[in-house]
């Protein structure tokens, strides 16, 4: 009959670990030590943990079961860090994605000036399309809005400015400074784009002014400010004059008339806020109501009841 391990207790192999000091026999596992190892140790001088931290032989045992559950913990952690090798590969193909897109920016801008090339000579095909068929007039109308909102679109970083009196040899970007100080925005030059004054068609002298910024989301923050902070004119100039700066969504001259004609038939029948956001008209008739309206065309403006 063989002996037993004086960790484990379970039954010993030809070939196990020896303790110099007190004689114990272990399984290699159990005396901590790879086979290769004891082979060229020496076995004259080796000790088992126990000995070689100075205690006696009081040997706490350890069952098969649990030098099993052992060894399935330290697989499960191997697993896991032979997964996140696996990992490697798919971080290196996201890097080369990346790189991918970036070099294609160059390609989307290309591709975005080419259709509004083509939104213009689209434009120019839907002059000329005269039929009082109604398949032919709905194609008529479908393209007119998506030219409409492709106009818009090009408009989304800008801000369009009234009521700002005109003076000789204005920095606008100056006034847009001042403007931005009564809004309390942070505001940098480098902020704007193109900024400039557009001529009025009224008997207003005192013509509108466009701002275009460099990115969409500091047009956004200009607008949400405008609605808590008032601008008037004695923020701009020194006067004291109380009418006031109105910063408004530039709208291209299709929304500019939709929204005129959604005004004239929403407020007669008590619709008191009616506005442009993010491509489309809304209509409701005071702050707490549930009930928003949306409008795209004429036809929508039927809703309006």
């Amino acid at each position: 009959m063989g002996e037993d391990c004086a960790v484990c207790s379970d039954h010993l192999p030809e070939e196990h670990a020896v303790c110099s000091l007190n004689g114990c026999k272990l399984h290699f596992q159990c005396a901590g030590i790879q086979e290769s190892t004891w082979r060229k140790a020496n076995k004259s001088s080796w000790k088992c943990p126990d000995c070689r931290k100075g205690k006696t032989n009081d040997v706490i045992p350890v069952t098969a079961e649990e030098q099993r559950n052992f060894m399935t913990l330290v697989l499960g952690k191997l697993e896991v860090l032979d997964e996140l090798k696996t990992l490697k590969p798919m971080v290196k193909d996201l890097e080369v994605s990346v790189s991918y897109l970036s070099e294609k920016y160059d390609e989307v801008m290309e591709t975005f000036r080419e259709n509004k090339k083509k939104i213009n000579e689209l434009e120019t095909k839907v002059n000329k399309l005269n039929s009082d068929s109604l398949d032919k007039d709905k194609t008529i109308s479908e393209l007119q809005m998506k030219i409409r909102d492709a106009d818009q679109y090009a408009r989304n970083r800008n801000i369009e400015i009234s009521g700002v009196n005109e003076v000789e040899g204005e920095d606008l970007r100056i006034i847009m400074k001042k403007i931005a100080a009564a809004l309390k925005i942070k505001h940098e030059d480098g902020d704007i784009d193109v900024i400039h004054r557009v001529p009025s068609k009224g008997k207003d002298k005192n013509s509108k002014i466009i701002a275009q910024f460099y990115t969409r989301s500091k047009r956004d923050e200009w607008m949400q400010k405008k609605r808590v902070a008032p601008v008037y004119a004695s923020d701009i100039i020194d006067t004291h004059s109380t009418h006031r700066v109105y910063l408004n969504t530039h709208l291209c001259q299709q929304w500019k008339q939709l929204l005129w004609l959604a005004k004239q038939e929403g407020r007669p029948r008590g619709y008191k806020l009616i506005w442009f956001w993010n491509g489309k008209i809304l209509a409701k008739k005071d702050v707490t109501d549930q009930n928003v309206i949306r409008i795209v065309s004429e036809q929508d403006l039927d809703r309006l009841v």
